[in-house]
């Protein structure tokens, strides 16, 4: 990248589109910015994140992020919350998630909710409280964010 900028100013600014700008910053604040998940709560992430990353291919393509809000109990009960892209349709990737999430086992927790929002309906509340599914999984490669 260095020698791309030394040879050419210009390609400083025209290396990315506005889109995939936007997804280099998601992906470098998610680096930074990830609250750690705590023990109790790590296997029933890591089988909200499998069934995720179930799902039919074109359906996750659509999803921006996943967030799981987790309450306490015996089990705990969960919520989940898909940030999808503008131009897509929330209800068949709500319908979509929520059957992937049927196979999350209920002694490890029991799903409340599922909602599959675009950004102007996900509020800070909903982030703040809510830990990312499998942030981990999210890569910058072949010129494009993988998974966000």
């Amino acid at each position: 990248m260095t020698a791309i900028i030394a040879g050419n100013n210009q390609a400083r600014e025209d290396w990315l589109d506005e889109e995939d700008l936007a997804a280099l910053k998601t992906w470098l604040g998610r680096r930074y910015n990830r609250p750690a998940v705590p023990e109790e709560y790590g296997e029933l992430l890591g089988r909200i994140a499998t069934a995720v990353a179930d799902c039919d291919p074109a359906v996750l393509e659509r999803i921006r992020s996943v967030f799981a809000r987790v309450e306490p109990g015996d089990p705990p009960r969960y919520n989940v919350y898909a940030l999808v892209d503008a131009d897509g349709d929330p209800a068949p990737i709500e319908s979509e998630l929520a059957d992937a999430l049927l196979e999350v086992p209920q002694h490890l927790g029991v799903l409340d909710g599922m909602d599959a929002l675009r950004a102007d309906s996900l509020t800070l509340d909903m982030i703040e409280s809510s830990y990312e599914v499998d942030a981990s999984d999210l890569t910058w490669g072949a010129g494009a964010v993988l998974g966000a």
